[in-house]
């Protein structure tokens, strides 16, 4: 049959070749369609998170997407009763979406491997999500022991073309394997699944930042509707949304409430400490000596990055500011600059105030590199590392490596050293500045330093020796301290979901973020508050949205952008959804935002 084209024949591109593959799984064109109406994104960015970006890159000769893979896999571990009980349970429904809400070193990763032996012997694959590419890596090692070469594992610290060939050999195999990777590894064009297991679920780096800007917890239960694929999560600190989701009945929790084998929870103590007396109490001083004399070894927590916080003005109290995005800028001793964490641009440090010209400027606040060096005076013959997001992914799984080989004593991290990281000879964490991650601004905030510190502390005691935890703090008689020494998730959670209920937000209440830029500061407030009043106006009685704002996020200006924002309650998502459709272009919509700041 002849097709007439009204294009011009001096238009048209010659066809350069044909790419050779499968049609695309009818579940990842459902998917998705879905992904765009559910966060009103627009297909193109849809499609460019789920298609691998050098899909149509010529061939080359490709690597074997399991490099250190073994033939010799281990046997499967011998789950105890407690684990044997929770895996049946997941058998028997798979169906349901189950929540493994396990206390830290219970052994929910034994029940994964349990529940992808039984969908290996279905002739199904499995897909296994981490939060980071860190701990991808660490995690790797252990299912490449047990799986051999069915692992493949994906994450976006591969090369276009390894990605692509894992994207590729997953569209075209139909043997069952074992997908281990971060988020993006729910968009693989699975042929058969028959398992998905979302580890760390709590984590906030599963949620995307970018449009599609998805949660990815909401898109493996729909890959999990989609594909009948059994759906397990997991987490001693699960986040409150999956918590009341149970409690309504739409996924199934299951408690470990026992450390797998001998192990036993640490104990927690609280210090109270003025950094005006330095770093590091003498307290937790003696405690990493004795540790370290021991042949132990110790995990130190101190989130924040470089070696100052921020470096002000004493007569006008201005901060020393991004001229990107007027973030404060951190101090880096070891290469004299000031770096923005959230554009990267650095500087070196200004001799005199940029606002005041006062040459009374000093620094504040303690950084992982400050503390670190001051570890090396205090403890100089102790083999030290670090590990924080200013080190390189290479020279990070060196460091992972050689504290797993006992080969460093002590390591100080952000909290990177609370995802999931395994150490048997970890008998001692230390947590600084626990004030600091207690107090945040944002609906979340409690909730994720928390959790970080819960984390944190169950890396201690993991094998038959017995953890301790030391907790420095300005107030150790806050309240939430006490849920945190007694290991009480539980007691928190309720406490802090009768707040979100009394506020309206999240599991009580639906969110949206929107936000938008212009050149102009004043014409970005105008647009903001032009729509509140619009969205206010259609509801008068806010019967069916709560309008917050307009007001200046936290990252208020990028190079010549000044950006405003508004935050949108309500209590059915459909309505924020039918809310954002009418929206121009103008509009960035981010639906069931992770923070409101």
């Amino acid at each position: 049959m002849n097709i007439e084209s009204s294009t011009p024949p001096s238009k048209l591109k010659r066809i350069d070749r044909i790419i050779q593959t499968q049609p695309l799984p009818s579940h990842l064109l459902q998917l998705a369609d879905w992904l765009g109406m559910y966060y009103q994104a627009n297909p193109r960015a849809v499609w460019q998170t789920i298609l691998p970006s050098s899909l149509t890159a010529k061939a080359r000769p490709k690597k074997s997407i399991t490099d250190n893979s073994t033939n010799n896999p281990r046997g499967a571990s011998q789950l105890n009763s407690e684990q044997t009980a929770l895996f049946q349970a997941i058998v028997d429904q798979p169906s349901k979406p189950h929540l493994i809400h396990g206390i830290t070193g219970s052994g929910k990763t034994q029940i994964y491997e349990a529940l992808i032996d039984t969908a290996i012997k279905d002739g199904k694959s499995s897909l296994v999500l981490a939060p980071e590419i860190i701990l991808t890596r660490h995690l790797a090692e252990r299912l490449r022991q047990r799986f051999g070469d069915r692992l493949v594992v994906a994450h976006s610290g591969m090369t276009p073309a390894e990605r692509r060939n894992i994207w590729i050999e997953c569209l075209l195999s139909d043997e069952p394997k074992v997908y281990l990777g971060p988020r993006s590894t729910l968009f693989l064009p699975f042929r058969s699944l028959g398992l998905i297991v979302v580890d760390e679920e709590h984590d906030s780096s599963y949620k995307q930042e970018q449009s599609p800007r998805y949660q990815t917890s909401h898109v493996a239960a729909q890959l999990h509707r989609l594909t009948d694929a059994t759906l397990v999560f997991g987490s001693a600190t699960p986040s409150l949304t999956t918590l009341a989701l149970t409690t309504r009945g739409n996924v199934n929790l299951l408690r470990l409430f026992e450390r797998f084998g001998e192990a036993q929870l640490p104990q927690i103590e609280l210090i109270e400490h003025r950094y005006r007396d330095g770093i590091f109490s003498q307290s937790l001083m003696q405690a990493i000596s004795h540790t370290v004399s021991q042949g132990n070894q110790v995990m130190i927590l101190l989130n924040r990055r470089g070696s100052a916080r921020r470096l002000s003005c004493d007569d006008c109290g201005e901060s020393v500011r991004c001229t990107h995005c007027d973030t404060p800028l951190v101090l880096h001793a070891d290469v004299g600059r000031l770096r923005c964490h959230v554009c990267g641009r650095d500087t070196f440090p200004p001799t005199s105030c940029p606002t005041c010209h006062s040459t009374e400027l000093h620094y504040h606040g303690i950084g992982s590199k400050r503390a670190i060096e001051e570890l090396e005076k205090l403890l100089p013959s102790i083999k030290i590392g670090r590990l924080d997001r200013d080190i390189e992914t290479q020279e990070a799984a060196q460091t992972i490596e050689a504290m797993q080989a006992g080969e460093i004593s002590v390591l100080l991290g952000t909290q990177m050293i609370a995802k999931g990281l395994d150490f048997p000879n970890v008998t001692l964490v230390g947590i600084l500045n626990a004030d600091d991650l207690i107090a945040g601004n944002d609906w979340m905030s409690a909730e994720r330093a928390v959790s970080l510190i819960m984390q944190a502390a169950g890396r201690a005691g993991r094998a038959q020796q017995p953890g301790r935890v030391l907790i420095q703090t300005h107030r150790p008689d806050r309240p939430v301290f006490m849920y945190v020494k007694n290991h009480d998730w539980d007691g928190f959670a309720a406490e802090e979901l009768l707040q979100r209920k009394k506020f309206g937000y999240p599991p009580y209440r639906w969110l949206m973020r929107l936000s938008t830029r212009h050149t102009l500061l004043e014409t970005a407030e105008k647009k903001a508050a032009l729509l509140a009043s619009h969205i206010q106006a259609q509801d008068p009685l806010h019967t069916r949205f709560e309008v917050l704002g307009p007001a200046a996020p936290l990252l208020a200006r990028t190079g010549k952008w000044f950006s405003m924002q508004l935050i949108v309650k309500a209590r059915l998502r459909k309505d924020l959804v039918a809310l954002a459709a009418k929206l121009d272009t103008d509009w960035t919509i981010d639906l069931d935002p992770a923070q409101v700041i």
